[in-house]
């Protein structure tokens, strides 16, 4: 879709690249890209309504839901990639699928961490919080971590040479040195992404409060206020939501491909000086 990746390219020229790529191609991003999107949405619909919709039970289908999660973004992102790159869908396909289970497991880990740092600090006298201290560091933590992977993750999915450990190694030290960079871009991309989540998902959250209202009143002997369809009602809701944020995120995506770009055409540059020196 743009000829001119490896480009050096300021933060907020990444932004600016990828909005003028998404507006110029979105017919495009939308035909290639609807269906799994539309199947993520519904996917995420469900994680966030089965609770409402089964109670008890929904344990287990959430669980699966939320695994199966991992198998509609990188249907959904392998469609966008293989319209960035020449390495075919199934290529795409597979290579989104990998980085995403690994930083998927990546952040569970992380999230064990969080859980026994936080059962840690509890037992003192100012436990709240230090559990709440705990928890948000050790979140900016994970993020820290995860961020040079915006950078080594997407080179692996367009270089087909690449090796899936490289992300984590070689590649990942290139990424960590523009961490500064990437920060930046991604937090542009973020503010964006909160302007648009917080009108998308306001109609969400106010059904699920008031799921949580009507529990507690159950809990408490009162009958179910809640009509008859209301989980379905949240169902579609939440889809609906997550649809139109599939796209924020796909443009979130091409913001991170473009700083990916510049990051290239620093190191090439960096390279070329080094090899010039040595003449």
């Amino acid at each position: 879709m743009e000829s001119e990746l490896i480009k050096s390219r300021s933060f907020s020229s990444c932004i600016k690249a990828a909005f003028n790529t998404y507006c110029t191609n979105a017919n495009t991003i939308l035909r290639n890209t609807w269906l799994p999107a539309l199947v993520n949405a519904m996917v995420v619909g469900l994680v966030l309504s089965s609770k409402t919709i089964l109670g008890a039970a929904a344990f287990v289908p959430q669980l699966i839901a939320s695994l199966l999660t991992i198998f509609t973004n990188a249907w959904l992102y392998g469609c966008l990639f293989n319209m960035l790159n020449a390495n075919g869908l199934r290529t795409n396909l597979q290579r989104v699928f990998y980085v995403l289970l690994s930083m998927t497991a990546i952040s569970i880990a992380f999230g064990f961490l969080i859980g026994y740092a936080a059962m840690s600090v509890t037992a003192n006298a100012n436990g709240s919080m230090l559990s709440a201290l705990a928890i948000l560091g050790m979140y900016a933590i994970i993020m820290a971590f995860l961020l040079p992977i915006i950078y080594s993750g997407i080179k692996y999915i367009m270089e087909k040479n690449m090796r899936l450990i490289d992300v984590f190694s070689k590649q990942y030290i290139v990424g960590l040195k523009s961490w500064g960079y990437l920060f930046m871009v991604m937090l542009l991309v973020g503010i964006v992404f909160t302007i648009v989540v917080i009108p998308a998902f306001t109609p969400v959250s106010s059904l699920m409060l008031a799921a949580a209202n009507n529990a507690q009143g159950v809990a408490m002997g009162d009958p179910s206020g809640l009509p008859a369809l209301f989980g379905l009602r949240l169902f579609i809701t939440a889809s609906l939501s997550a649809f139109v944020l599939s796209y924020v995120s796909i443009w979130g995506t091409l913001a991170a491909y473009y700083a990916y770009g510049a990051i290239e055409k620093k190191n090439i540059d960096r390279k070329n000086i080094i090899a010039q020196t040595q003449e």
